[in-house]
């Protein structure tokens, strides 16, 4: 579903608009963490396979991380 949602979102910001997410890293490789958190690098390659640009994470607190991409400008490839 996400995949999904940030195609949406980036439909609706303008040009040079900025996603910022903040998710919980997964404990683990269980199904019950796995099918409610992505990792960041999941989160990452998914920003990016969506047509986001300058794609970076930080990690501010130890099991939280914050992602964020930017909306190419008009012409500009992502």
């Amino acid at each position: 579903h996400i995949p999904r949602l940030y195609r949406q979102i980036q439909g609706l910001l303008e040009p040079g608009g900025c996603l910022l997410v903040c998710d919980h890293s997964p404990v683990d490789n269980s199904l019950r963490w796995s099918s409610l958190y992505m990792t960041a690098e999941e989160q990452l390659d998914t920003l990016v396979a969506e047509g986001f640009a300058d794609v970076c994470v930080e990690q501010p607190f130890e099991r939280m991380y914050l992602v964020a991409g930017k909306k190419p400008l008009d012409g500009q490839a992502a």
